[in-house]
C-alpha cells in the first residue's frame, strides 16, 4: 500500500486494515463549544477530513469547518496545521498577507478531534479546470503564479515550506468568472480570472521547517516532488519552487507535467523532460532508500538499461516532449521562468523573491 494511501485507514482489533470514514453531518448538525456553529450543509471531502460549511452563531457569518478524521494520524497532522498557522499570524501581525487561508477558530469536538474553522473559499484551480476542461490565459497563470510567489515570499521568510504545492491546495476566494475563447486551443472556452482574482494557499498540515535532513518523509503528491526530494537528499525551501513550476505547467497546458509511479521512471522523465542529466553527485548522494529504486551506472548516470521499465512506462518516457517544445515560441519569458524554476539542481533555482522579478513579470508580452 503507498504511503499517503495509509492515511486514510487504521488497523482494527485483528490487524486488517479498514478505511476511517468521515463525521457524519446533517443539516443543523452543532459543532464547536455551546454548540456555536451550525451545519449547513457540505463543502468537500478529502482523504484526510471533511470541510462542512457551518453558520457562526455568534457573528452570523458563514464559515468552513475542516474536520480532521479520529485518527492519531490526521489528529497529528492537524495540531501541526494549527500551530503552522499560528505562527504564520503572529508573523505576520498587520494582517498584511491575504494569500495563505486565515485560522478564525479551533476546537476539539468529542468523539472527533481536533476542527479547524477558516473564512469560506469558492473553489480550488484544479476543481476549475475539471469544470473547462482545458487551461488558463496565460495573463491569469502569470497572475496566479505571481500570488503563489508572494506566499512562498512570505513563508520562506518564516522558516518554513509548503512542501506540497498543488492545484488541490490553490483556491480562489470568488468563483464569479467571465469567459473568453481560448486562443491555443479550437473550440474551447478559458475563464477571465483578472487582476481582481485572489489566490490563496491552503492545507498547511505538511509545512516543515527547512532545511530537512536527508533520508526523512517524502513530502507531498509525487507529481510535484523535486528531484532531491524523490533521491532523499537533504532538501530547502526550493523545493517549493520545483513545486510551483509543476503547477504552472497543468494551469498552462491542463496536463500535469509528470504522471509516473515509480522514482526511476520520475528521474528518467526529469531528464527527458529537460533535456540534460542529473548530476552525478546528487545520484550518488542519494539515501538508502531512494537508491533501492534508483539505478546509474559507475560514471554517476542514470542508468536506463539497468532498470526494468514496462512497456508502458518506457513508451511514456520516450514519447515526453521537451519541456521547450511544450511552451509556444511566443512565451519564451515564461518559458525562461519555467527553465529557471525546473532546474535539477535546487541552488540554481531562483527564490520566490527573485522569480518575481523575472521578465515574465516585468516585460509586456502577449498574454494569451
Amino acid at each position: 500500500m503507498r504511503r499517503h494511501q495509509c492515511d486514510r485507514f487504521e488497523e482494527d482489533i485483528l490487524g486488517k486494515k479498514r478505511e476511517v470514514p468521515h463525521i457524519p453531518w446533517w443539516p443543523g448538525l452543532r459543532l464547536g463549544p455551546r454548540d456555536r456553529y451550525v451545519t449547513e450543509r457540505l463543502l468537500g471531502d478529502g482523504a484526510t477530513g471533511r470541510v462542512l460549511g457551518c453558520r457562526d452563531t455568534l457573528s452570523g457569518a458563514f464559515v468552513a469547518i475542516k474536520v480532521a478524521k479520529a485518527t492519531s494520524r490526521q489528529q497529528r497532522q492537524a495540531r501541526a496545521e494549527e500551530t503552522i498557522l499560528r505562527r504564520l499570524d503572529a508573523f505576520d501581525a498587520r494582517r498584511e498577507q491575504r494569500s495563505y487561508a486565515r485560522l478564525l477558530d479551533a476546537f476539539v469536538q468529542p468523539l472527533q478531534g481536533l476542527c479547524l474553522v477558516f473564512e469560506p473559499l469558492a473553489l480550488s484551480l484544479r476543481e476549475l479546470l475539471r469544470h473547462i476542461g482545458g487551461s488558463l490565459l496565460l495573463a491569469d497563470v502569470k497572475e496566479v503564479a505571481r500570488q503563489v510567489l508572494g506566499c512562498l515570499s512570505f513563508l520562506h521568510a518564516t522558516g518554513l515550506a509548503h512542501a506540497d504545492l498543488k492545484c488541490t491546495n490553490l483556491m480562489l476566494r470568488d468563483s464569479g468568472l467571465d469567459w473568453t475563447c481560448h486562443p491555443r486551443r479550437m473550440d474551447a472556452r478559458a475563464p477571465l480570472l483578472g487582476r481582481l482574482c485572489e489566490v490563496v494557499v491552503i492545507d498547511f498540515g505538511g509545512a516543515v521547517a527547512v532545511p530537512s535532513p536527508a533520508g526523512g518523509p517524502r513530502p507531498g503528491a509525487r507529481h510535484v516532488r523535486a528531484p532531491e526530494v524523490v533521491l532523499g537528499l537533504p532538501w530547502c525551501a526550493k523545493a517549493d519552487m520545483w513545486s510551483l513550476g509543476c503547477m504552472l505547467h497543468v494551469l498552462y497546458t491542463g496536463e500535469r507535467l509528470f504522471q509516473v509511479h515509480s522514482d526511476m521512471e520520475h528521474l528518467a522523465c526529469m531528464e527527458r523532460l529537460l533535456q540534460q542529466p542529473l548530476p552525478p553527485d546528487m545520484l550518488r548522494g542519494a539515501s538508502h532508500r531512494a537508491r533501492r529504486g534508483v539505478v546509474y551506472d559507475e560514471y554517476g548516470r542514470l542508468s536506463w538499461s539497468g532498470c526494468i521499465f514496462s512497456e508502458q512506462a518506457m513508451a511514456k518516457i520516450r514519447s515526453l516532449q521537451p519541456l521547450r517544445e511544450q511552451i509556444l515560441p511566443r512565451h519564451d519569458s515564461f518559458l525562461a521562468l519555467q527553465e529557471a524554476l525546473l532546474e535539477l539542481r535546487p541552488d540554481a533555482r531562483p527564490s520566490a523573491d527573485r522569480a518575481l522579478r523575472a521578465p515574465f513579470f516585468t516585460a509586456y508580452e502577449l498574454c494569451e
